[in-house]
C-alpha cells in the first residue's frame, strides 16, 4: 500500500513520474493533490496498476506509454488534462474501473495521444461518469468495448466531437 499526496504548489509535478522503466506495478496505491499528473509514465513497458485510486489532480490522471493495463481503478477529479492519457502506439487494456468528475475544462476523458501511430485498446467492464469531453482514438486504433457504461456526459467545448461519447480521428 502507497500514498503519495502532494503538497498544494505552484509548480508542475507529477506525483509519480518513470521514465525508461519495465514490468512496472502499481497496487493498492492512493495518489493526490498534485500540480500536474497523478502518474506520468514514459518510455516504459509492462505496465500494471491495480486497485488503485488517482484523484484530485491538476492534470492528467495517468500517462501511459508503450503500452500498459489500469485494473479496478478509479480516477476521480483529475484537471484540465485528459483523465487517462495513451502515448505512442501499443496495448492498453481498462478493465473493470471507473473514470469520473474529470475537470471542466479537460477536452477528453480517455485521449490516445498521436495519429500516427498504432494503439490496440481494450474497454471492458467500466463506468464514465459525469465527465465532459469524448474518448478519442486516432483512425487507425483497434478499439474493443465491451460492457461499459457511459453516463451523463457532459458537453466541452474544446472538444472535437462535442457531446459525443466516442471520436474517431481528427
Amino acid at each position: 500500500n502507497v500514498t503519495i499526496r502532494s503538497a498544494a504548489g505552484t509548480s508542475n509535478e507529477d506525483c509519480i513520474y518513470i521514465e525508461n522503466g519495465q514490468n512496472l506495478v502499481f497496487y493498492n496505491t492512493d495518489i493526490s493533490y498534485c500540480t500536474s499528473s497523478g502518474i506520468d509514465l514514459l518510455s516504459t513497458q509492462n505496465v500494471l496498476i491495480h486497485s488503485s485510486h488517482i484523484h484530485n489532480l491538476k492534470g492528467n490522471g495517468i500517462i501511459l506509454d508503450q503500452g500498459g493495463d489500469i485494473v479496478n481503478t478509479i480516477v476521480t477529479n483529475t484537471g484540465n488534462d485528459s483523465s487517462i492519457l495513451f502515448t505512442q502506439s501499443g496495448q492498453y487494456r481498462l478493465l473493470n474501473s471507473v473514470v469520473a468528475y474529470n475537470g471542466a475544462a479537460g477536452p477528453y476523458v480517455l485521449y490516445a495521444n498521436n495519429d500516427a501511430e498504432d494503439y490496440n485498446i481494450e474497454l471492458t467492464n467500466n463506468v464514465f461518469y459525469s465527465v465532459s469531453g469524448p474518448l478519442y482514438f486516432p483512425t487507425s486504433t483497434e478499439v474493443s468495448a465491451d460492457n461499459n457504461y457511459f453516463i451523463k456526459f457532459l458537453k466541452n467545448k474544446d472538444a472535437k466531437g462535442i457531446g459525443e461519447i466516442f471520436e474517431i480521428g481528427s
